[in-house]
């Protein structure tokens, strides 16, 4: 699966540094900190679709993800760039694996 570069614009992303700094996280790390994911994490917010980090940063500056990166939304307010149930891809990387445990005996 080829993962496509979506960036933020650089006045959007130093909005939201600016505001997470009001809030109370003055950096990426105290960040994923607090909800336990890597700094990296939120960093890769800024060219990479991450809809659970999105929504984490949204629900801190007060607004809808949808809003907040509204180029990475539909209409209805899925993220855009899912063509399958999460699902199918976990099952078709675990027959992946599969395969290659097997030739590697």
């Amino acid at each position: 699966m080829r993962i496509k570069k979506n960036p933020v614009s650089i006045e959007l992303w130093s909005w939201i540094k600016h505001r997470l700094l009001t809030e109370g996280y003055p950096s990426f790390r105290a960040l994923g900190k607090a909800y336990r994911y890597s700094d990296g994490a939120f960093k890769n917010v800024k060219n990479y679709a991450y809809p659970k980090i999105e929504k984490i940063i949204a629900d801190i500056v007060g607004m809808k993800p949808q809003d907040l990166f509204s180029n990475r939304y539909d209409v209805n307010g899925k993220p855009i760039g899912r063509n399958y149930p999460r699902s199918r891809r976990i099952t078709k990387r675990k027959s992946i694996c599969n395969i290659k445990t097997k030739r590697s005996r």
